[in-house]
């Protein structure tokens, strides 16, 4: 019904010539792009928007998660890598190439470092979710 009003009182003849402009502006670019030259009326409309447009703050707290989730993502990747090591040392047969004393303090560095991933992903885990219970909370 709105647009229907709209239309009577000449809105519909009003906007189309903006909107030939604006294609004629932006189809212009795609032809620019092209022939390898850099777009003009594209670049110019956009900062033109991001100026006129206000920019979505980012919260603190969200920062503060995303940084968690990449932690913990690092975290299982390098666990993972871990794991695989500790599978190949158990399966290969190093005779000759590595002492008993060396290839025991090997698996004992690859157990700790294990250990100390565990641990470190159980913190950051326990860090997240006492994050997300604050955002929550407010």
């Amino acid at each position: 019904m709105a647009k229907t009003i709209g239309c009577l009182k000449g809105a519909c003849e009003q906007a189309q010539p903006v909107g030939l402009g604006l294609g004629l502006m932006l189809g212009t670019d795609e032809i620019l792009k092209y022939a390898n030259v850099e777009p003009f009326f594209g670049p110019l409309m956009g900062g033109i928007l991001k100026g006129v447009l206000p920019e979505k703050p980012t919260k603190e707290s969200e920062k503060i998660i995303r940084s968690a989730f990449e932690l913990l993502k690092e975290n299982r990747n390098n666990a993972n890598t871990n794991n695989n090591l500790l599978d190949l040392l158990k399966d290969s047969n190093l005779e000759g190439d590595l002492t008993k004393d060396e290839f025991e303090e090997m698996k004992n560095i690859l157990v700790e470092k294990q250990a100390e991933l565990k641990s470190k992903d159980s913190a950051l885990k326990t860090e997240l979710k006492s994050k997300l219970c604050e955002i929550i909370d407010k």
